[in-house]
């Protein structure tokens, strides 16, 4: 669904995002489930993003 997130490109999983209005939502895909791992409000300075 989402475009891969470069963020977490060093973790273990793969991990996506989906930006939606003000909202950037990063996730992985399990098994049977999505496990959400950020939802940030893009509206907010970029370095807490961090």
């Amino acid at each position: 669904m989402g475009a891969l997130d470069d963020n977490f490109s060093h973790l273990k999983h793969e991990y996506r995002k989906l930006i939606i209005q003000h909202c950037k939502i990063t996730y992985r895909e399990g098994n049977s489930k999505i496990y959400v791992i950020r939802i940030f409000d893009t509206r907010q300075n970029p370095n807490k993003n961090k």
